[in-house]
């Protein structure tokens, strides 16, 4: 990634020229030097300056497309180095750990049998947190549930899980009443 872009991600993220040039260790003439080549470059504004910085629209706009460059320049380079290193590939999965501790087991043995020289890695966490990885390159698929709708994610459903009620005989009489065909009613 070039330079200018890192600054540019590292200013976004600071939300300050001074403190993004301390931690790239330029100075912060330098560091504004690069941002205003950036802004020339593209013919836009990418900073308010004032009366803090904060990103302008066309900012916005770069620092999600950075951030995606970023993350296919994160794969390319893992997969390159997988390639000079003989190792065939590698799958980063992200899920829940309760469903992880349900589909892992049979779905490790037969992925082992098909895909013998691809390592697997699962990262257990929350569907949010889980879909910001996928995003910057973490992780290469997650499974989960209310994902948020984004252009730069490609959800498929896989499948409607049932959900039982289990309950004992004496609680259940009691408790609900009998409706037609002799099943319950809530």
């Amino acid at each position: 990634m070039k330079n200018s872009w890192e600054y540019f991600l590292i200013a976004a993220e600071e939300k300050s020229i001074s403190e993004a040039a301390r931690r790239v260790f330029i100075t912060q003439q330098a560091f504004s030097d690069q941002i205003k080549r950036l802004e020339q470059e593209y013919g836009v504004r990418l900073f308010h300056r004032k009366p803090q910085l904060s990103l302008t629209k066309a900012g916005e706009i770069m620092v999600r497309r950075l951030q995606q460059i970023k993350s296919i320049e994160n794969i390319m380079n893992a997969e390159l180095l997988e390639s000079k290193e003989g190792i065939r590939g590698q799958l980063r999965i992200g899920m829940h750990s309760t469903r992880a501790k349900i589909i892992m087991p049979d779905l490790l043995v037969e992925y082992q049998k098909g895909f013998p020289n691809v390592f697997l890695t699962v990262f257990h966490d929350e569907s949010d947190n889980l879909e910001k990885k996928l995003l910057d390159g973490s992780i290469d698929m997650f499974l989960g549930v209310n994902v948020k709708p984004s252009p730069e994610i490609e959800k498929i459903h896989l499948m409607d899980a049932k959900i039982y009620l289990v309950i004992s005989v004496d609680l259940l009489n009691p408790a609900f009443s009998t409706c037609i065909n002799g099943k319950y009613c809530f």
